[in-house]
């Protein structure tokens, strides 16, 4: 298992939140509504649909980002971080056509974070593969050089 990035802190933390609060009170965004119809409660749900929906994709989100902690695979992390951004993305919408206030400002920072993660994997993936190509190329000179000097000791 490696260590999450930032990021990947926040979505694990983030979508276990809202998994386990409104897996608790089945009717916690209908009541926020009920209350405050221009909250952001209204448009999150617009988003996602059902409340019930918004548990099933945290869970599903959280467990993805999760598993993926024990991937070594850069394109596996890839993609469950752009499902991350996605899911974190719908989040800052919802601030965006609710009311934009310290909620819209943090969710866009993360939005940033998770965007600059993503670019990093992907830094890193190509690293990885041109650090492989490399050590695959000095691999074959070295055999082909061994087979010249074999083949020339064998003649004297």
């Amino acid at each position: 298992m490696r260590k999450p990035q930032i990021s990947e802190a926040i979505i694990i933390g983030y979508s276990l939140y809202m998994w386990f609060t409104l897996t608790l009170d089945g009717e916690f965004l209908e009541r926020g509504i009920a209350n405050n119809p221009d909250s952001m409660y209204r448009m999150y749900l617009e988003l996602m649909g059902t409340q019930r929906n918004v548990v099933f994709i945290s869970l599903a989100v959280a467990l993805l980002t999760i598993l993926v902690l024990f991937v070594k695979s850069y394109t596996a992390r890839i993609i469950v971080n752009i499902v991350g951004l996605v899911y974190f993305t719908i989040l800052a919408v919802s601030f965006v056509f609710s009311y934009p206030n310290l909620g819209l400002g943090m969710a866009a920072i993360i939005v940033v974070v998770i965007i600059s993660n993503i670019n990093l994997l992907i830094d890193e993936q190509s690293e990885r593969d041109k650090k492989r190509i490399m050590c695959e190329s000095v691999i074959n000179e070295d055999s082909i050089e061994g087979g010249e000097n074999n083949s020339e000791s064998k003649e004297q």
